[in-house]
């Protein structure tokens, strides 16, 4: 088979969502420059479609890619979801009779139901990322005290199991979850064909040298004051409240400590923060498109990302922990999340949260001096670079065209 693969790539995640533009387009505009061509449905939510839509054409114009949009659909639950599976169902059908494809590359559960289908004609790379199924149970999202939800759920989990069973290659964001697949299903080879890649951090893009005064000055923080920030959701699993906790005890050991919150959900964030903080004078909860992230990390002394652990979570890895570290910003983890422990580096690049108990003792003995940016930032440079990823896509690549 020819090394350079005419490749479908299947993503119920938007190009034009913070995610998509980070973990997605990155990865395929690499495995471009390596020969790859491809053919790349998504479905895009119609807010971010029209304001990042010129942007990502722009972006793959130079490069052997056809975009596909499709547009999301999001009520009435379930039955949205079941209209924008047929839509795709009926459009891989068409590419597939239409196009010779060498893989189809399938970003985790939703694509993947219609791409089994077509498992024995083509090389099926299953990107299933983390435990699907699993995260909307323990989220909350499929209740399962609801007789639906349980079915749901009940589906997707022997799904799982064929999936996992007859893809070509599985691709894991943690260790741990690439154990826990082990452990759910202990007869099928799966050491054999899964490869482990992290969320990766664009280092140019997440690069320290940025000019911060202009912001913090906009912000109205002083030369000495500290800023503490999250970045990224606060529902479903993110601990917003022990965070705050955290900032809490912060706070009351130096006054200087400031708390920002970067989120797309700020009605959520801020009743958090009137009902757990000492201080919600201290905290900003701010909405700011993925484009300034960057500044936001340059003003920053630590990161925080707190999640309830849970069996899905092995399978996690933040986005914005690989994000902060290449900005040199040290981060305040929990432990039983993903591989958490790994990229703390011992405890050069941060620190880790063991019970929820220990919080307040953990945050007035942290100290930022003893953490060191350059250092963190070249460990980010080694181990969570897109390069890295890149290098580890464009192998899995070249493994299934054996």
């Amino acid at each position: 088979m020819n090394s350079n693969a005419n490749v479908l790539y299947l993503s119920y995640d938007g190009l034009c969502d913070p995610l998509g533009q980070s973990q997605i387009l990155p990865y395929v505009l690499s495995l471009c420059s390596e020969g790859h061509a491809f053919t790349l449905i998504s479905f895009e939510k119609p807010s971010s479609y029209k304001k990042y839509k010129k942007h990502i054409q722009n972006r793959i114009a130079q490069f052997p890619i056809r975009w596909i949009p499709l547009r999301y659909s999001k009520h009435p639950p379930i039955l949205a979801t079941l209209y924008d599976l047929m839509r795709l169902q009926w459009r891989v059908g068409r590419e597939v009779r239409t196009q010779s494809f060498d893989i189809i590359h399938v970003r985790s559960y939703l694509p993947m139901l219609i791409a089994e289908k077509f498992r024995k004609s083509h090389k099926v790379i299953f990107d299933m990322r983390g435990f699907w199924a699993d995260e909307r149970k323990e989220g909350g999202v499929w209740p399962q005290t609801k007789w639906l939800f349980r079915k749901v759920y009940d589906y997707f989990i022997k799904k799982e199991r064929i999936f996992v069973t007859h893809s070509h290659a599985l691709v894991s964001l943690t260790h741990n979850g690439v154990l826990a697949l082990k452990e759910r299903y202990p007869l099928v080879q799966i050491e054999e064909k899964v490869a482990v890649i992290p969320c990766c951090a664009d280092e140019k893009r997440f690069n320290p040298v940025i000019d911060r005064d202009d912001l913090r000055r906009t912000l109205g923080l002083r030369k000495e004051d500290k800023v503490l920030i999250h970045v990224g959701s606060v529902g479903t699993w993110y601990r917003l409240d022990q965070e705050i906790a955290f900032f809490n005890a912060l706070k009351e050991k130096d006054e200087r400590w400031h708390f920002i919150i970067l989120t797309p959900e700020v009605k959520k964030a801020t009743d958090d923060v009137l009902s757990f903080a000492q201080e919600p004078q201290a905290i900003r909860v701010l909405s700011t498109s993925y484009d300034q992230v960057p500044s936001y990390l340059s003003i920053a002394n630590a990161s925080i990302l707190l999640i309830e652990p849970c069996f899905s979570k092995r399978a996690s890895f933040p986005v914005k922990l690989g994000e902060s570290l290449m900005m040199g910003v040290p981060v305040i983890v929990n432990a039983q999340v993903g591989d958490n422990l790994a990229y703390l580096n011992g405890d050069n690049n941060g620190i880790v949260i063991t019970e929820w108990e220990e919080i307040p003792q953990k945050a007035r003995a942290f100290d930022i001096h003893r953490f060191d940016a350059e250092e963190i930032r070249r460990f980010a440079l080694d181990n969570l670079s897109l390069e890295k990823g890149e290098q580890l896509y464009a192998s899995l690549y070249h493994d299934v065209l054996l």
